[in-house]
């Protein structure tokens, strides 16, 4: 499997992204599971973030009338994801409505097909999500006990470096944010219009139910690919790649491979638990995997549990290429 080849680099150019030597994302060898051992320590236990999000998830659907027409996007799994990322990274809740916005902006660094004006103003969005990071270390605004805590304790106890700190606290800030709203967005609409889905969540075992959630995440496959770069000649199967070539494993494209999965673009509430890759593998694979599947669950329970019908009026979509999801999902809900 590509993503467990340790000649694949993670280090690439894609003449938009700016690398880093501080990024989680862009390190491998022992300077990644070095900085991997850290963040894997602040992180919070899925059960604690369920708790919290569902919470939220409960005043936030409370609100909500009995007949209403919203955008599941803006209106639903932002909200959720940006509640999320504000109690596990630590950020004040609810003093700056920027955040979502500038997370979802700065996602156009990740795609190598951005247009330079689009690129521009993703660098911009990042540099302002980093001044509210720098700025909440600055004045020790941030919860304690949360990543952005935990993270500054590393620090001065020399584990890592400020930019390493920066560096960590804005991707799990991104990631925290915008590959849970793509998720939930698909997932919601999913649960709500298939009635198999339906069924499960609001009347399955927590067994069935975490089958379904896993079968979700498969469909949904938040990140559609990523990019590698050979540091040496390998063989992947009965492919040959030469050192320096470039390697895009194609994360949604292998979720709905039909010689791995039977009718791969079905949802089946029984399909065995072969492994998917949504989440990634080997040594890059998502540390909060189990806070998503956590958080996702919360949600469309929740949502099932008020409403029995959605009706879906109009979809539009992202352009990003990489963390492809809807920017908009206008639907109307009937309890």
């Amino acid at each position: 499997m590509a993503l467990s080849r340790p000649e694949l680099e993670s280090q690439i150019d894609n003449n938009n992204l700016k690398q880093s030597d501080s990024n989680l994302l862009f390190l491998d060898g022992q300077a990644h599971e070095r900085l991997r051992n850290i963040i894997s320590r602040v992180l919070p236990s899925w059960r604690a973030a369920a708790e919290s999000s569902s919470q939220f998830i409960d005043r936030l659907i409370g609100r909500l009338p009995d007949d209403c027409r919203l955008d599941i996007v803006g209106d639903f799994a932002e909200p959720i994801a940006e509640d999320a990322m504000r109690t596990i990274v630590g950020l004040p809740q609810g003093e700056d409505d920027r955040m979502a916005p500038l997370l979802t902006e700065m996602s156009a660094q990740f795609d190598p097909s951005c247009a330079g004006d689009v690129m521009m103003s993703s660098v911009r969005a990042g540099q302002q999500v980093l001044s509210h990071i720098r700025l909440a270390f600055r004045q020790k605004s941030y919860a304690s006990g949360s990543v952005l805590d935990l993270l500054n304790q590393a620090r001065l106890e020399g584990e890592l470096s400020i930019r390493e700190m920066l560096a960590s606290s804005v991707m799990l800030a991104h990631a925290s944010f915008q590959n849970s709203a793509n998720l939930l967005s698909f997932a919601a609409v999913e649960t709500m219009t298939n009635l198999e889905v339906f069924e499960v969540i609001t009347s399955g075992t927590p067994s069935e139910q975490r089958n379904c959630i896993e079968e979700l995440v498969r469909l949904g496959s938040p990140v559609s690919f990523l990019i590698r770069r050979a540091e040496a000649a390998l063989t992947i199967g009965t492919t040959s790649i030469d050192r320096s070539d470039i390697v895009i494993p194609c994360i949604g494209q292998a979720n709905r491979d039909p010689a791995v999965f039977k009718d791969p673009d079905q949802f089946d509430a029984l399909r065995d638990r072969t492994a998917h890759l949504a989440f990634g593998a080997g040594p890059h694979a998502c540390l909060g995997a189990a806070i998503a599947r956590a958080e996702t669950l919360a949600a469309v329970s929740a949502l099932a549990g008020r409403y029995r019908t959605l009706t879906l009026e109009s979809v539009t979509w992202g352009s990003n290429a990489i963390m492809h999801g809807p920017t908009s999902l206008r639907v109307r809900l009937v309890t």
